[in-house]
């Protein structure tokens, strides 16, 4: 229910974009790269992470801030910026979650003798 009211709060602010700037087609792609960044929370929410609630709020915030943080002039920088820090986490926590740790000890063995 909470999310129907962000998406509310996105058409009132498409509303005053279209209305107020001449930048229309980049409020468009601002909340339609806003839902997108929801829809990969809404999945990561059904999968396996350990990440922390606050680690997923605070990553929550910081897309959002690089993506309606980006005026006319540098949004492809901060766009690019909000897909490499997912694509990096993402990629973080799919290496922790299919490889295994191993210590020292176990990664000399497996060198030197093949086990």
């Amino acid at each position: 229910h909470i999310y129907y009211i962000s998406l509310f709060f996105l058409l009132i602010y498409f509303i005053i974009a279209a209305t107020r700037t001449a930048h229309v087609s980049l409020a468009f792609l601002n909340i339609i790269t806003l839902i997108f960044l929801d829809f990969i929370h809404i999945c990561l929410s059904r999968g396996d992470i350990s990440w922390s609630p606050g680690f997923i709020i605070a990553l929550m915030v910081m897309g959002r801030i690089l993506i309606m943080g980006s005026g006319p002039s540098i949004w492809v920088l901060n766009y690019s910026a909000a897909y490499t820090m997912y694509a990096i986490l993402l990629a973080q926590e799919m290496i922790n979650t299919y490889l295994p740790n191993l210590s020292k000890r176990q990664a000399s063995r497996m060198v030197f003798a093949g086990e």
